[in-house]
């Protein structure tokens, strides 16, 4: 029985590491699905940065301190994006951007 139990160890270690290998963190899903959406409806890459962070669903206070701009100019941002990308909310923002 040591044996079986060792060697199924060894099986389950090894499938774990290529399944770890091979699974793409959703930090890193979400970058490539915001990136790929500011190309195709060529968003500026200020508001390619903007989208970024609305998409992981950071306040309007946060992306303003994070890329040291007024409030104004976020919602200017937000609302060019929301036309660019025709939704209403953020909601709808971060819904189009995880089902990428």
């Amino acid at each position: 029985y040591g044996a079986v139990a060792v060697l199924m160890a060894v099986v389950w270690r090894t499938w774990q590491a290529g399944h770890e290998a091979t699974a793409t963190s959703p930090v890193n899903d979400l970058a490539e699905a915001c990136a790929l959406i500011a190309a195709e409806r060529n968003l500026s890459p200020r508001e390619a940065e903007v989208l970024a962070l609305l998409a992981e669903g950071r306040s309007r206070t946060f992306i303003m301190e994070k890329l040291v701009i007024s409030d104004a100019t976020v919602k200017s941002h937000t609302n060019h994006i929301c036309q660019k990308l025709g939704v209403h909310s953020k909601q709808d923002l971060i819904t189009l951007v995880r089902e990428r």
